[in-house]
């Protein structure tokens, strides 16, 4: 799988200077450490499974975006986005809604909503595309958790939600996939 990393300040594996790193948490937030290393993870995971016919942009800005898409995966059987999270815990999911499981084992709806952003950023990208006359291809949407400790109860989510565990099975249902590009 070849990697393109367009990330304004280049993660390296996590050996950044002290003021790359200030730069980016006061640019990205907090969050963007875990999230930096949450991509390699999945990253190399997907690296195992994925050939050459295959691309992933990181960190990608679109313009009129409120952000940076994460990852972007390109290959024979079309374009994937996907969301990764480092989050820990056990969540639910069906459709459009997002929700933790709570101290007396309830679900509470949870900000950020992880499957409305993923559906966000694979709206955004097809948008873009479609303005750019790229209107006959579809792009995918996957909500991927890179911590071991992350378990999801999905029902008809409105994104493809992916453990870590699942890496692989994906990668194999990507290649086994008709191709379209």
């Amino acid at each position: 799988m070849i990697v393109r990393d367009f990330s304004p300040i280049p993660y390296q594996g996590g050996k950044l200077s002290l003021s790359d790193r200030t730069q980016a948490i006061m640019k990205f937030g907090t969050n963007w450490p875990a999230d930096m290393k949450s991509q390699d993870t999945l990253i190399r995971h997907l690296t195992k499974s994925l050939d050459n016919s295959f691309t992933i942009l990181r960190n990608v800005w679109l313009p009129r975006a409120e952000g940076t898409v994460p990852l972007i995966l390109i290959g024979p059987p079309g374009i994937t986005v996907i969301y990764n999270s480092p989050a820990k815990g056990v969540f639910r999911t069906q459709g459009s809604s997002w929700a933790i499981m709570g101290g007396r084992g309830s679900f509470q709806p949870s900000k950020p909503n992880l499957i409305m952003r993923a559906t966000l950023m694979a709206g955004a990208v097809q948008t873009y595309l479609h303005e750019n006359s790229y209107s006959d291809l579809s792009v995918d949407g996957v909500l991927a958790f890179t911590n071991p400790g992350t378990h999801v109860d999905a029902i008809r989510p409105d994104v493809r939600v992916v453990l870590i565990d699942a890496l692989e099975r994906l990668a194999a249902q990507l290649t086994s996939d008709p191709p379209i590009l």
